[in-house]
């Protein structure tokens, strides 16, 4: 599923920060240029270090959220209002507020493998899937205690 171009303004995704990591990775892979603005750099440091080519994913300080060329912005942080011209802005909504966004892609509990991926007024269940080699980069989500405690019979 395409996260960003010129038919898709915004993104809001409630979730755990794997799966925007997750969707930051996939966009990159495929030749997005990315812009993170966050107060969290530490949980931005090893993504941004894993990604080969260091101008294709940038991650700034949330007091320079304005004028960023990218593909894809992350607004990672509650009071990030970007405006971008022609960027499609991923928000990532801890808060589990409402809003607009052409995709919505909510996790339940933010924790596990599951989640729901709304585009208009239809919405599909996905299991996330990952590589090892993106595994390494991204990390792996958290599991529930569901997930944990279950013992095949």
């Amino acid at each position: 599923m395409r996260v960003y171009g010129p038919a898709i303004r915004s993104i809001r995704v409630r979730a755990e920060l794997y799966l925007v990591h997750q969707i930051v990775f996939r966009a990159v892979a495929i030749g997005a240029t990315v812009v993170v603005v966050t107060d969290r750099h530490h949980a931005w440091r090893h993504l941004a270090a894993s990604v080969a080519d260091s101008g294709t994913l940038s991650v700034v300080a949330v007091e320079s959220s304005q004028g960023h060329d990218a593909d894809l912005v992350v607004a990672d942080h509650p009071s990030v209002r970007p405006v971008p011209t022609g960027s499609t802005v991923l928000h990532v909504d801890t808060d589990r507020r409402s809003g607009d966004a052409d995709i919505q892609d909510d996790q339940a509990d933010s924790i596990g493998d599951h989640v729901v991926v709304t585009v208009g007024h239809r919405s599909i269940a996905l299991r996330l899937v990952t590589t090892a080699a993106e595994t390494e980069a991204i990390g792996r989500p958290r599991t529930s205690i569901r997930q944990r405690s279950h013992v095949p019979g």
